[in-house]
């Protein structure tokens, strides 16, 4: 009769726990691992986005020139547009600036930025200016060059490249548009 009285043990074993312990692990590393993608294409849409408005002010910038027959660049020291001329190279990568000011806009030629042949535009209180003095703000780097085109002859395809990064990704977005009797 004492081996009908022993008691039963009710509590779990250490497989079950562990067991247990996983099954709960993967219901919510599920969600957080969703919620971590979401987070990374939601900044590189807001990065993607930022880096078109870029290069389309770029873009802007240089037609407005073109429709105006602006032959003089501002600025101190500022090359002429025609030595942005070629293949995209260090030698003939170019970035331009507009600074609007109170009594006249000022539209600035940068030939090349940085030593490496980028220009680096960085987020500032005023949006997005070529200061790379202890700025920490999103970096994206922008330049620009002309293909000469063989007809009409005084044609010229522009090419306007962003290039930002997130993270150690690289990301780089090119606008081009065709340019017809270009005053360069």
């Amino acid at each position: 009769m004492t081996h009908l009285l022993r008691k039963q043990n009710s509590g779990f074993t250490l497989i079950e726990t562990l067991v247990a312990v996983t099954i709960l692990m993967i219901a919510v590393a599920g969600p957080l691992v969703a919620a971590s993608r979401s987070l990374n294409a939601a900044l590189y849409s807001g990065d993607q986005m930022t880096a078109s408005f870029l290069a389309q002010e770029a873009m802007e910038i240089i037609k407005n020139i073109r429709s105006n027959n602006v032959g003089i660049w501002t600025g101190v020291g500022s090359p002429p547009i025609s030595e942005c001329i070629g293949d995209g190279d260090l030698l003939h990568r170019c970035d331009i600036a507009f600074i609007p000011q109170y009594d006249e806009n000022t539209v600035v030629l940068k030939r090349p930025c940085l030593a490496d042949g980028s220009c680096l535009l960085v987020s500032t209180s005023n949006g997005y200016a070529h200061d790379n003095e202890g700025n920490e703000g999103k970096r994206f780097y922008r330049y620009f060059y002309l293909e000469p085109l063989t007809t009409p002859a005084d044609a010229y395809k522009v090419h306007v490249i962003v290039e930002w990064s997130q993270g150690r990704i690289p990301y780089q977005i090119e606008l081009v548009s065709e340019l017809v009797n270009a005053i360069i």
